[in-house]
């Protein structure tokens, strides 16, 4: 069940990682970049602790044997910066520089565990669970654990500082507020983690026990699912609220378009479904505005609004649209006269 559900996660983002690459070809923004990061580095996270795939990725001798852990490690940098950058990506005003600073410091806690990891080999083993055991006892490895649990320890207390107060009001924040727990679970199991290390590293200190790890192992599954889910949510929802209010206003829109073909606007796939629906409800609102000046209140078709902010513009044609019955229009009638003249 638990390898199902890994797959199911995988394929979800899979998916969500070619969307936010095609889009970011379009119309690219920080937002893009630190949700792609966030998704990758979740992606190859998963991939590393699927047991068929962590067979093939161990490779077939102890050269190759670390390589698991190895993009484990990776995996929780990556989440951590991740995370910190869409906390920073979705303030009010644009921080270059701080966003600049985080991927400097991604690289450069990236490549040293890398070269550490390499520096180490494998040690002869020939087993994941008996390269973990000897990993624990390598200066080397310890000192490139030291440098993830750290890194991501910091970054995910950064994301808390970034993001407080939470704010609810819109997909993206309540994404974020699933993302925050998240990311709450990844510090503590850096911590658990740190204190792992201490204990290995102290004569005196027994070794952790397998409650122990239990608790690390649940740590880590809750808390990728849960910044998978916050990763997700504002794009799921986003599409959800822009289908909903589409099959309220596809009506109008459909004649809008038959009445003023000319209004039709080009839509690019690569930039969503919601956007597909925003362009849809853009021809709606230049019908009607233009009805307006050639009929006036005789168009036969609703009052267009005014003054809605692009984040309302669905949502308000959805409401004309429900609040019109949809006869002939006036304009569709003197279409009809000047046919037949």
């Amino acid at each position: 069940m638990t390898l199902v559900i890994l797959i199911v996660l995988e394929l979800l983002l899979l998916a969500y990682i070619i969307s936010r690459i095609l889009r970011a070809q379009v119309a690219p923004n920080p937002v893009l970049r630190a949700a792609t990061l966030t998704s990758i580095a979740l992606f190859v996270g998963m991939l590393s602790v699927t047991g068929p795939i962590e067979v093939v990725l161990s490779g077939p001798g102890s050269a190759t044997i670390g390589a698991p852990t190895l993009l484990k490690h990776l995996s929780i940098l990556g989440c951590a910066a991740g995370v910190l950058l869409m906390a920073l990506a979705q303030r009010e005003h644009d921080n270059p520089k701080a966003e600049r600073a985080v991927w400097f410091c991604f690289a450069a806690a990236g490549v040293p565990v890398i070269v550490l990891h390499v520096i180490a080999g494998g040690g002869s083993q020939m087993t994941s669970v008996g390269y973990v055991e000897w990993s624990h006892s390598q200066p080397v490895l310890l000192a490139a654990m030291l440098i993830v649990y750290i890194g991501g320890l910091i970054a995910s207390l950064g994301f808390f500082a970034v993001i407080w107060p939470l704010r609810l009001g819109t997909a993206a924040g309540r994404g974020l507020a699933i993302m925050a727990v998240g990311a709450a679970l990844l510090a503590a199991w850096c911590f658990v983690r740190l204190a792992y290390l201490w204990s290995a590293a102290s004569i005196t200190s027994p070794p952790p026990s397998d409650a122990e790890f239990l608790v690390t192992q649940l740590l880590s599954v809750v808390g990728m699912l849960l910044l998978t889910l916050g990763l997700l949510w504002s794009t799921v929802e986003a599409d959800l609220t822009a289908w909903r209010h589409w099959r309220r206003f596809r009506q109008l829109n459909a004649r809008v378009i038959m009445v003023l073909p000319e209004i039709q606007r080009t839509s690019d796939r690569r930039l969503g479904f919601d956007s597909w629906v925003f362009d849809r409800a853009i021809e709606v609102l230049d019908g009607l505005h233009h009805f307006e000046r050639v009929a006036g209140s005789e168009s036969g078709f609703p009052k267009a609004p005014r003054n809605v902010s692009d984040g309302e513009i669905t949502a308000e044609v959805a409401r004309v649209a429900a609040n019109w019955t949809g006869p002939v229009t006036a304009i569709e009638e003197r279409d009809r006269d000047d046919h037949d003249s």
